[in-house]
């Protein structure tokens, strides 16, 4: 369980009686959070290499796969990325 630090929460309950102060703090942890996204998806993908058992390849596997035949369809780098993880949701909801 995470213990949450009083200096790293708001002051409020409801949001219409958040501060000045409170909602620096939220931009400030939510800065944080934002930054820390990168990290968060690789470690989403690593988790792919060992879901739902029974297929040829891995669900990390055909990630990369996905993510590469678009490259080589001359693909954005938006639809790279969106074909990379494209089955990041699959341990919360396989079907």
């Amino acid at each position: 369980m995470k213990v949450i630090s009083p200096k790293n929460t708001v002051s409020f309950i409801r949001m219409d009686e958040g501060t000045v102060q409170d909602y620096a703090l939220l931009k400030k942890l939510e800065n944080a959070y934002i930054t820390a996204l990168p990290e968060r998806i690789l470690l989403a993908l690593k988790a792919l290499d060992d879901t739902l058992v029974g297929y040829q390849v891995t669900r990390l596997e055909h990630s990369l796969q996905t993510a590469t035949r678009a490259q080589e369809d001359g693909a954005d780098i938006e639809l790279i990325v969106a074909a990379l993880i494209h089955d990041i949701g699959d341990d919360l909801a396989p079907e």
